[in-house]
């Protein structure tokens, strides 16, 4: 069975463009998750900003899309631990 994954309408994504990602829950007293991407090989990189893509669309990560990806086993771990 696959799952759907999407992010909620109270999370705000921001991207730089280059090496961070974060993402925001709330306003004034909001709690936030900084994604660095500046140590990670271009192929995650690229990866994730795809799943951070997809979180935010109304059809959502397909967890099977990771099994697609070719990126080594060690990169595959971490990107399954930060879906998860």
């Amino acid at each position: 069975m696959n799952k759907n994954y999407v992010i909620r309408d109270s999370v705000w994504v921001f991207d730089n463009g280059a090496d961070e990602i974060r993402l925001r829950m709330g306003i004034f007293n909001y709690e936030e998750v900084a994604l660095d991407m500046s140590t990670l090989s271009k192929p995650l990189s690229s990866f994730l900003r795809e799943v951070i893509h997809l979180l935010q669309s109304p059809q959502g990560y397909d967890e099977r899309l990771l099994n697609q990806q070719f990126l080594e086993p060690y990169e595959k771990e971490l990107a399954q631990s930060m879906i998860d």
